[in-house]
């Protein structure tokens, strides 16, 4: 009986998701879509197996799965939606608004997909088309500036001022406002409270390296560049723009802690560079002094590394690194 092989291997699946262990919930869901024998368990099957391959990083069998229930004519806006979105981050704008417009067209349209389209029209450089769909009221700002009625989007926002006060999006709005008028003061401010709202958000140091920019701010530019592109997980782009700035301001004592830092995590050789330059422009910066001692123990030059430590111990008696090694090295060196 189809019923009594297909219940178990949904239950394993269950069981195996629950459990993490999404490799073996793909294989349950695989063999539950060739043993389905109703036309509603193959596809309700076939779509958690499509949603299983995105969390396992394979959007390549996904977009299959999700094209084979389009064709099925699956009654659930989660395909056209998640499809929509494994095609944006490719950068197939076109194909993500042309999916969620067959899903409108297939299943009739619903907010939820209507959301999610007017913000491909926004990224597709249409926004009167997502102005059109859209009942967010953000959105709606946004259109109106992306149609450079700039006067129309800044009374929308006094409008929702109460509303949205706590919201970190309608910050990052008015400091695009701000922006495209030249206002760099204001933009920051309101840039600041974003940050406030969402913390460490890669749009916060995106919007402050534009500001920059158009100040002529290179420095600054490029250290927020290379926030925004660590918060991304670009960490090769992001020490590159660190190492711009390094180049325009050597002497930033903030910035060469920051790269020396990084490099301490990802190439200690290459570290000690920096920490020798923070050493120079902070003769008592501890952090230096005592990642310049563990360098100089890790190469067997002992008597350096005891320089560094008795600054260090000088500078911080009660420092466990010191307490802990200062003896240790001085016996190396006396025997």
């Amino acid at each position: 009986d189809a019923g009594n092989i297909l219940k178990p291997l949904l239950a394993r699946g269950e069981v195996h998701v629950i459990q993490g262990q999404i490799e073996h919930a793909i294989n349950d869901y695989k063999k539950a879509t060739d043993k389905a024998v109703e036309e509603t368990d193959r596809n309700n099957a076939r779509f958690i197996l499509a949603t299983l391959y995105e969390a396992f990083n394979k959007p390549n069998n996904a977009i299959d799965e999700y094209l084979k229930l389009m064709d099925a004519s699956y009654n659930n806006e989660k395909v056209y939606i998640n499809l929509a979105n494994i095609y944006s981050k490719d950068g197939l704008i076109e194909s993500s608004i042309d999916t969620l417009n067959k899903g409108r067209s297939i299943i009739g349209s619903s907010l939820l997909m209507d959301e999610e389209l007017a913000k491909f029209y926004i990224r597709a450089d249409e926004p009167q088309k997502a102005l059109e769909l859209t009942k967010d009221e953000l959105t709606q700002v946004r259109c109106y500036m992306d149609m450079n009625d700039n006067e129309k989007a800044y009374s929308l926002m006094q409008s929702l001022r109460g509303k949205y006060e706590k919201n970190a999006k309608y910050h990052s709005l008015l400091a695009q406002y701000y922006y495209q008028m030249g206002d760099y003061q204001n933009a920051f401010n309101e840039v600041d409270e974003h940050a406030k709202l969402e913390p460490n958000s890669p749009v916060t140091y995106q919007m402050r390296a534009l500001i920059y920019e158009k100040q002529g701010d290179k420095f600054s530019a490029h250290v927020n560049w290379a926030k925004f592109h660590y918060s991304r997980g670009n960490n090769d782009i992001g020490m590159n723009e660190y190492m711009t700035a390094y180049q325009i301001d050597s002497s930033n004592i903030e910035l060469v802690t920051t790269i020396a830092d990084i490099l301490d995590n990802e190439d200690k050789n290459h570290s000690v560079e920096f920490y020798e330059q923070l050493l120079s422009l902070n003769p008592n910066s501890k952090r230096a002094l005592q990642k310049l001692a563990e360098f100089r123990v890790r190469i067997g030059d002992y008597n350096e590394a005891l320089d560094y430590m008795d600054k260090l111990k000088e500078l911080d008696p009660k420092n466990p690194y010191v307490n802990e090694n200062y003896a240790k090295i001085k016996d190396k060196i006396e025997n």
